[in-house]
């Protein structure tokens, strides 16, 4: 009786502390990035910027090809791992408003390969449950491409004599293919001051300051290999109409099997899985329960002698 008392008084103890310490990180986050009390009019509702690299006058979209995990029926998820912002300000993913732990969950209703250029027509954006909706196809289309880059381009449709430059026709394989990040890296096309590109991620960079006071920052973090977006980080602090500051700081993050971050290994369920599995079949092969019982009765027996 005297365990279950300290253990509920020890569960109660942490749960009270946990609601003072996220109300006083809040409080902090607020006063932080306010410093005065002018009320604004109305409150400042932001949506996702994504890369604009998704031109499709010469049928770009429609020469992509992506890893082949993106099929029908499949679901990706990310989730928001920091969220924190001023009382005036929200970030949206299409019509849905996100908080801190939300999941954005892309699922993909189509085969792509029968309809690549029309994104909206094979792939749709959740925050959690609720599917978001956006005003036009367009920032349906750059929704998707901020989580699923292409992994590889066919441009051998293109006119390779005034398009394609030396550096990246050495990259095309045999079938006219080349990985998506090459192409973005050596393309004569595309900022490349947006992008950095290193062994296994592709970054890009973004920032636009208007004014002194009004920054706005991201960062998206690619996996070369399937184009998924392994990070995002996102910042916004200006001054609005009506002189108040308002701001926001979100980290995203994908997620993968038993809901890990995309760097942990799914090794890390399934060994403890395996061993218990394996400890399992060796017990019940040399009937370890039963010679337990046997000894527990043995020791009851000898008890009552």
């Amino acid at each position: 009786m005297k365990k279950r008392i300290i253990v509920g008084i020890f569960f109660t103890v942490t749960f009270l502390s946990s609601m003072f310490f996220n109300t006083w990180t809040n409080a902090a986050v607020y006063d932080e990035t306010t410093g005065n009390k002018i009320t604004p009019q109305r409150e400042i509702v932001k949506a996702f910027a994504a890369p604009g690299i998704m031109n499709d006058t010469t049928g770009f979209l429609s020469r992509m090809e992506y890893d082949n995990s993106i099929i029908t029926d499949k679901r990706f998820k990310w989730q928001i791992a920091k969220y924190e912002k001023t009382s005036n300000f929200h970030i949206t993913e299409g019509d849905k408003k996100i908080k801190a732990n939300d999941k954005i969950i892309v699922i993909i209703g189509a085969n792509p390969l029968l309809q690549l250029p029309d994104v909206h027509s094979w792939c749709l954006v959740y925050v959690n449950d609720v599917m978001a909706r956006y005003h036009s196809n367009e920032e349906h289309r750059l929704a998707v491409f901020k989580y699923i880059q292409p992994a590889r381009i066919n441009i051998t449709g293109y006119d390779l004599s005034e398009e394609i430059n030396f550096e990246l026709l050495d990259l095309v394989d045999d079938d006219g293919y080349i990985n998506y990040f090459d192409y973005l890296e050596h393309s004569l096309y595309v900022d490349r001051s947006m992008w950095t590109f290193e062994e296994k991620v592709a970054i890009y960079n973004y920032t636009l300051i208007t004014e002194t006071n009004n920054v706005t920052e991201m960062e998206l973090t690619f996996d070369k290999r399937s184009g998924f977006l392994n990070e995002m980080d996102y910042r916004v602090s200006y001054i609005n109409g009506t002189g108040a500051p308002a701001g926001v700081n979100i980290s995203l993050v994908r997620l993968h099997g038993f809901g890990l971050r995309y760097n942990i290994s799914t090794w890390l369920i399934w060994t403890p899985i395996l061993i218990l599995t394996i400890a399992l079949i060796v017990a019940l092969r040399m009937r370890l329960f039963q010679r337990y019982k046997l000894h527990r009765e043995a020791i009851k027996l000898s008890k009552r002698e």
